[in-house]
Parts: structure tokens; C-alpha cells; sequence
């Protein structure tokens, strides 16, 4: 009961805020109250397949370090450490797989809730208040411009959630000297989500200044080092306590081409601050994806903000420290040059102004000081502020006809006045001070309901019944699959359904969207003539050719909706569900096999993938070979566009009007009964190619290999696409025929000397090799640090093929090999959390020492005083 009592306003928020959110989502017919679920975006694509694989981990037993479930092999736990180490996700464990949706439904409200308690609590603690003001704030926070707008962002709410515990442990630190509650949520902060945790290590070392010198007077020097020193050190105490994630984290990252952007060349402004400003309105649109930054904080929340710079009773050095402060973080997401920084050094793709909630905890922290002191700020001022803010609405509503929507003037409006008038009710001593805080709560409980409504709709959702497509019968293909080849093989699907397609089924495959992603591994891989993408941290597998599955271990293709191209030299029928095939590839390579050592000498210049992929497999062998046989093509038609240079298989053209956009078809004819394959890159979105009447569409930015399959002597196809609208450019396009005879004796010479995996788990591989002569042995497992490979007992340091794919040197003979996997820097980092909790331990033993010898002394010297009195 006393719990109740102490936490019982926390609480209340929690519980309004939670059913708000539910009622938001019931009324977008979410299951179970629908057909919909909660995820869109990257929450479609990553974030719900990455935490479906942490937790069959979770339940399985399985290792959290490593997945072959993506990207041909990842570090799990630094993807995980990016997208899922929220707490509340391993409580999953607990959750039956099919519910897994509404686990991250409920999830996304709870921590929605969680903001607002949490923000309550804070409002507590540092004005001691016990009083239902706090309930409004708290509601307030969990409502803000960023948990309405991103809250489909799931990974990211924790940090926010936790700010207000850590900034109340900021101020019992400075005050009370206690760092229990400041070290435990930063380093669950920086655990939770080590991304939008970087945020509020930055926002603690500016904002320490501005609660020092709002909180102390003329304390002199020593004091504010003092005070300083200690948020110092204990910050690095809790970020050394999170070091078992950051060091893994640290190290990993470096090869994800995140860490890698270009910095800001010239001073640019993105919005005006009017437009800014405008965004603290209520029924403002929140933005999504892209836009302005989410920053409003409810009507009465913005009233207070301003009555906070026009109460007396708060002094003049306060409000400027705090209004500049405040100032300060709106020019941050305005200016390129701060924008970048607050960003570690980095532009964001999408989802802009990522630290936007670090503005609303400082409004509405300011707003509530200036509610605790209603009392002092004149009649006359609320009068003024709300004729003000009326004219700044009439204003807007007049010249942004076009951007500032009519229902945003007439619902702040009507929030701004209902408001106005309960605090002019009471500045008249019309209503007490607790009946003021309910009329505000019943107005606040409408204002809220209709910004999560109106965030909900605006965000969109997406249908259950069908996520993933084709589920059950992909389940039945790899229950299949994996009951009749238990041996270690990749496979893929054809066509994908989500970026993320095998952690999404749960198969080992290639393809894989991640902000984790290996980069140098992508590198490599496009430039095999994999549709890969470093930059944008994606790899996306298409059926390729023989090469690509040879060097990527693909032994089995699922193809849904008779989508590859048969007949096929590459591939034969293995099983057949509904609508669903199982193709095996004729041929298949193990996971290893022994090349030459000129292998590292591959340059991977060559405009074609088709060429780079015979010399791979020319320096592999040491023979000269010859798969692919160049076609020319027939017919050219092109239309706002002089093709003027042919320049091996790249096409220079100039545009005859820059200003338009060109379009252009090419015909080609199958000289001979052949399997073909294109290779197409082009600037624009897709290329549409048409053959046997029939019409598919391809994307060409990075560059695409078509599999044609077998194509008939005298076919006819052609390749018709657009070009962006510019001076000059150029387009890649290399038609070729593919030579089955000559790869088989090429296959056959490579896999007889290859590593046979014996057994295999998430994280270790143990196998045979035999040797003919000396060579390095190429497998396809992606290089990362935390490898450690033996051979025949003896640890040897694996060599980084391209600075992607992991090669050890062999002698001749047969070896025993094994390769295990922990993420790099764990156990150094995790050395370091234990050792800053032990020092932890230690200051608080000795604190609670020094207190009790402190105690006793007080103790005795009042006994001898009583004892002299007497």
C-alpha cells in the first residue's frame, strides 16, 4: 500500500496513457480487434524479423553472438545491440511465435506509457510535488511530437522513456551525492539503444551546465568542480558498466558503412523557424519519415512554456539560461552544421532530427516550473499570452494556406482558449488550484486522445492476414528441406517479400537490410554482380549465376509463383508445394574449397560482373576459363537521347533536351539455344524487359543480373527503360550466354579439394579438408574479428579475402578444421562492466561506511552533551 501511495500519480499515468494508445490502435482495427498490425516501414522490414530471431534464439537455446539467418552469416549481437536490446524484448521468450505481433503492439504502447510515468516520476522527485500536476505532464511527455510521431520506431522509445529517470539521477547526484538511479538508467540507456542513447550522453553534458547554474549561486569554483567532476566521473562509470555491449558494439560497427558520411561542405538552413515553431501547434501532421522535426508538447504545455519566461518569482538568470538553452536545440535542427554533429558526425537517411525529444523534455520541464508558481504570474500576462498566441494562429492560418492546415488553426485554437479560460477561472479565485488540475486533465484526456488518434491514422498500418506471404508453405519447404539435407548449405527465395526475407522465414540465406550490415562484405558482393548496396546497407539476392552460387554457398533456390525462369541450366526441381517451388542447383559448392593462391590477386575493375566472376574463377584454378559469351544487340530505339559512344558494354549518350527525361528500347536475339543472363545498370528505377509476350520489371541502381534461363534460338527480347534528364550519362548493359560444359569441368576441379563440414551450430563449424597440394582454402563465411579458426588443433589467424570473406592457408594433406565465433571485444568489454560495478560496489560500501562513522560520532558527541547538561 505504501508503494501505491509513494508511486500512485506514476501509476495513474501510466494506466491513462496505456489505454489512450490502446483505444488509438483498436480504433485502427489492429488484432485482435482487426485484420491490421502495428508494423510499417522498418519496422515491416527489420525490426519484426530481427526480434522474431532473437527470440527463437531466446526459446531455442541458441547463441546470441552469431546468425546465419542473414546476410550469409552476422554478428547478431551487435544487430541485436542496434534494433532489439530493449529490455522488455526478452520477455518474449515468454510469448507464443504467433503472437509475436501483438508482443510488439503491446510493447510499443507500454513504453509509450512507460515515458509518461517515468516523466511523472521525475517531476516528483525534483520539485517534490504529490500533487496531479504531475500526472498532466507525465501525459504531456508520453504524448509529445516524437512518441507520436515515431512511434513505430520501437527500438528507439526506451532511451526516451528512461531520459527523465536519468535526468532525475542527474539531479539527486548534484544535490545529494547518490548515483545509484543516474550510473543504472545511463548505462540502461546506453544498453537499451547505444544510438539514440548517444543523444542523451550528449544532451547530459550540456544540459549539467544549465541545471548546475539554474540550481546553485555564486558557490565559487571548488563547488562546481566538484559538482562536475562527480557527473564526470560517474558517466564514465556508466558507460564503462555497459561496456559488455558498447566494446562489441564499437568494434562490429566498423565494418557498417553507417560510421562512414560526408561532412556538411557549406552553411544551409533546412526550415524556416516559423515552420519550426508551427510544429508545437496540436494536430500538427507528425512526421513520419520525412520532414519537420516532432517537437510539439500539447497546448497547455506550450501556454505554460511561455508563462515560464513572464512569472516573477523565477529568476532573470534562469530563464535565460534555459530560453537560450531551449533556442539552442531548435538551431540544432535547423543548421546542417549542428544537425550533423548531434548526429555523431553523421547525416541520417530519413527519419530527420532523431534528438527532437530532448527539446520537449526541456519545454516541458520549464512549463511545469512555471504551473508550480501560477500563483505569481499576473492576470494581465495570461491575457496577453493567450491574445498573442491567438493573433500568431490568425496570422498563420492567413499566409500558410497551403502548409499550415485550417484544422491545426481550429483545434489549437479551441485547445488554447478552453485552456486559457480554467487558468483565468482560477487566477479569479473562480475554482480552486486541485479543481483547476481536474478541468485540465478532462481537456488534456481530449487533446491527447485526438493527437494519438490523428498519429496512428497519419503513420498508417498494415494487413496480418498475409505477413509474412506464403508463410506455411515456405514453413513446409525448409521443414522438408532441412529433414532431407542435414549438411550445411545457404539457400534463397525468389521473389522476396520484405528486405529481410530469411531472418523473416528463418532460413540461411544472403539477403539482408541492416544498419549493421557488413559493408565490406556488400562490397565484394556487388561487385560479383550482386544487387548489393554498401551504401545503403543492403543485399538483396536475385538468382544468379553459377559463379555467385559457387562463391556464396546457395544450394537450394524457393521459388514463389513460378517466379524463376525455366528451363534452367542451373537448377533442377527438388520438391513442389502449393504455388511454391524447391529448386536445388546442379551446381552446388560447400561452404569451403581450395583455390589458388593467385586468387588474391583478383582486381575487380572490369565493367562486366560476368568478367570479374571468370577471373575469380581463372585465378582459383590457375587455367584460363571462359564461361560467358558476349551478345550483341539488333535494334536500338531511342527517343530525347543521342547514343553516341559504345565503350565496351557501357553506353555513353547525351540528352537533346537536358531539361526532359530520355527514354530508350534495345532488342537482342538469341543466337543459339543457350542459358543467358543480363547485366544492366542504370541511375533510373527499373528497366522493363519483354520477352515471349510477357513483361517483367527489374531494378537497375546498383546494378542487376536478369536470369533469362534457357532461351530458345531466334527469341527476341528487348530492354526498355528511362534516363534521368541531364546533359550526359551513361548505362550499362552486357547480354551474355553461359557455357554449362565448360563450368562443370571447372566445378569438378575445385570441389574435389573442399572442406566438409561434420557438424555445425550458430557460432562453431568443425570439418575435413583434404589437399592435393599447397593452397588457400576460400569459404564463404563473411570475415569479422570474433573468428578464431584452428587447424588441426593449432590456432591460426584467418586472412580477409577482399576484406570480405574469411581464406586460411593450407598445407598439403587432410586437416582437422575448426572455426568458433564470439563477438569481438564481449568478454574485454564485458571485463570492464564487471570491473566498473565492483568499483561502483566499493564507493557505495564505503559510503554507507563513512555515514555510519559519521552516525556514531553525532551520536556520541550528543550523549556527552546530555551527559555535561546533567
Amino acid at each position: 500500500m505504501s508503494l501505491i501511495r509513494r508511486y500512485g500519480y506514476s501509476l495513474l499515468t501510466f494506466s491513462v496513457a496505456f489505454l489512450i494508445m490502446m483505444f488509438a490502435f483498436v480504433n485502427e482495427g489492429l488484432f485482435p480487434f482487426g485484420e491490421n498490425q502495428i508494423m510499417i516501414i522498418d519496422s515491416w522490414h527489420q525490426y519484426y524479423p530481427i526480434l522474431q530471431e532473437l527470440q527463437f534464439k531466446l526459446q531455442h537455446g541458441e547463441s546470441l553472438f552469431y546468425s546465419w539467418n542473414t546476410g550469409t552469416g552476422t554478428n547478431f549481437f551487435v544487430m541485436m545491440a542496434y534494433y532489439a536490446m530493449s529490455p522488455l524484448n526478452f520477455l518474449s521468450f515468454f510469448v507464443p511465435a504467433e503472437f509475436l505481433r501483438e508482443f510488439m503492439l503491446f510493447a510499443t504502447i507500454g513504453k509509450i506509457a512507460f515515458a509518461g510515468a517515468f516523466f511523472t516520476e521525475y517531476l516528483r522527485g525534483v520539485f517534490k510535488s504529490k500533487n496531479l500536476s504531475i500526472v498532466l505532464f507525465g501525459l504531456m511527455y508520453a504524448f509529445s511530437g516524437f512518441l507520436m510521431g515515431y512511434y513505430w520506431d520501437i527500438m528507439w522509445l526506451d532511451c526516451v522513456a528512461l531520459l527523465p529517470l536519468v535526468i532525475l539521477g542527474l539531479h539527486r547526484l548534484m544535490d545529494e551525492g547518490k548515483f545509484g538511479l543516474f550510473v543504472f538508467t545511463l548505462a540502461l540507456s546506453l544498453i537499451s539503444n547505444f544510438y539514440i542513447a548517444y543523444f542523451v550522453c550528449e544532451f547530459i553534458a550540456l544540459y549539467t551546465f544549465v541545471v548546475y547554474f539554474t540550481k546553485y549561486r555564486s558557490k565559487g569554483i571548488t563547488h562546481f568542480f566538484n559538482k562536475i567532476s562527480k557527473v564526470v566521473m560517474y558517466s564514465v562509470l556508466a558507460i564503462g558498466s555497459a561496456m559488455l555491449t558498447l566494446l562489441p558494439i564499437f568494434i562490429g560497427m566498423q565494418r557498417a558503412y553507417g560510421l562512414s558520411s560526408g561532412n556538411p561542405t557549406s552553411f544551409k538552413l533546412y526550415h524556416s523557424i516559423l515552420d519550426i515553431l508551427n510544429n508545437l501547434l496540436a494536430y500538427v501532421e507528425p512526421t513520419v519519415v520525412d520532414g519537420l522535426p516532432n517537437i510539439s508538447i500539447t497546448m497547455i504545455g506550450l501556454l505554460f512554456m511561455i508563462f515560464y519566461f513572464l512569472v516573477p518569482g523565477i529568476p532573470t538568470k534562469n530563464k535565460v539560461i534555459n530560453g537560450s538553452f531551449a533556442a539552442f536545440l531548435i538551431l540544432s535542427m535547423n543548421i546542417n552544421y549542428l544537425n550533423f554533429v548531434w548526429h555523431g558526425f553523421h547525416f541520417p537517411n530519413q527519419v530527420p532530427f532523431r534528438f527532437s525529444f530532448l527539446l520537449s523534455f526541456v519545454l516541458l520541464t520549464i512549463a511545469y516550473e512555471a504551473m508550480t508558481k501560477l500563483n505569481e504570474l499576473p492576470v494581465k500576462a495570461v491575457l496577453k499570452v493567450t491574445g498573442v498566441m491567438m493573433v500568431y494562429l490568425i496570422v498563420n492560418e492567413k499566409l500558410y494556406t497551403t502548409l499550415f492546415d485550417a484544422q491545426v488553426f481550429y483545434i489549437s485554437a479551441a485547445f488554447l482558449l478552453a485552456y486559457a479560460s480554467i487558468v483565468l477561472l482560477y487566477k479569479h479565485d473562480k475554482v480552486s488550484i486541485k479543481f483547476m488540475a481536474k478541468m485540465i486533465l478532462i481537456v488534456l484526456l481530449v487533446e491527447i486522445t485526438v493527437s494519438a488518434f490523428h498519429a496512428t491514422e497519419v503513420a498508417g498500418n498494415s494487413g496480418r492476414t498475409d505477413y509474412p506471404v506464403q508463410n506455411s508453405e515456405v514453413q513446409a519447404a525448409l521443414d522438408d528441406l532441412y529433414a532431407k539435407d542435414t549438411g550445411f548449405y545457404r539457400l534463397e527465395m525468389y521473389q522476396q517479400y520484405s528486405a529481410n526475407d530469411p531472418l523473416l522465414y528463418g532460413y540461411r540465406g544472403i539477403t539482408q537490410f541492416s544498419s549493421t550490415a557488413n559493408s565490406k562484405l556488400n562490397t565484394f558482393a556487388k561487385k560479383m554482380g550482386m544487387s548489393a548496396d554498401p551504401g545503403g546497407n543492403s543485399n538483396r539476392y536475385l538468382p544468379g549465376t553459377p559463379v555467385i552460387n559457387a562463391m556464396f554457398n546457395i544450394k537450394y533456390l524457393l521459388s514463389k509463383h513460378a517466379a524463376l525462369p525455366i528451363p534452367n541450366a542451373a537448377y533442377t526441381k527438388f520438391n513442389e508445394f502449393t504455388d511454391l517451388e524447391v529448386y536445388e542447383n546442379r551446381y552446388a559448392f560447400p561452404l569451403g574449397f581450395k583455390v589458388n593462391p593467385d586468387i588474391l590477386n583478383l582486381t575487380t575493375t572490369d565493367i562486366s560482373p560476368f568478367r570479374r566472376q571468370e577471373q575469380f574463377m581463372s585465378l582459383a584454378t590457375g587455367n584460363e576459363v571462359t564461361f560467358f559469351k558476349g551478345v550483341e544487340a539488333v535494334n536500338e530505339t531511342y527517343e530525347n537521347m543521342d547514343r553516341h559512344l559504345l565503350e565496351d558494354i557501357r553506353y555513353h549518350y547525351k540528352n537533346i533536351d537536358a531539361s526532359k527525361i530520355g527514354k530508350a528500347k534495345i532488342e537482342f536475339v538469341a543466337q543459339q539455344t543457350k542459358q543467358m543472363y543480363i547485366y544492366m545498370l542504370n541511375q533510373t528505377k527499373t528497366v522493363t524487359l519483354k520477352m515471349n509476350g510477357v513483361s517483367t520489371t527489374h531494378q537497375t541502381p546498383r546494378g542487376v543480373i536478369i536470369d533469362l534461363g534457357i532461351v530458345e534460338e531466334g527469341t527476341s527480347f528487348e530492354l526498355s527503360f528511362e534516363v534521368m534528364a541531364s546533359a550526359s550519362g551513361y548505362f550499362d548493359i552486357h547480354v551474355v550466354t553461359f557455357d554449362d560444359e565448360v563450368f562443370t569441368v571447372t566445378r569438378n576441379d575445385l570441389i574435389d579439394e573442399a572442406f566438409e563440414v561434420d557438424e555445425f551450430t550458430q557460432t562453431k563449424l568443425t570439418g575435413v579438408a583434404t589437399l592435393n597440394s599447397d593452397g588457400l582454402l576460400y569459404t564463404s563465411i563473411p570475415y569479422e574479428k570474433g573468428w578464431k579458426v584452428k587447424v588441426d588443433g593449432d590456432r591460426i589467424e584467418p586472412m580477409a579475402y577482399q576484406d570480405a570473406m574469411i581464406a586460411i592457408p593450407l598445407r598439403e594433406g587432410t586437416h582437422q578444421i575448426e572455426f568458433s565465433y564470439v563477438s569481438a571485444g564481449f568478454v574485454s568489454g564485458l571485463m570492464i562492466s564487471v570491473l566498473s560495478l565492483l568499483i561502483l560496489a566499493s564507493i557505495y560500501v564505503l559510503g554507507r561506511k563513512t555515514d555510519f562513522q559519521k552516525e556514531q560520532k553525532e551520536l556520541k558527541s550528543k550523549r556527552g552533551q546530555h551527559e555535561i547538561a546533567g
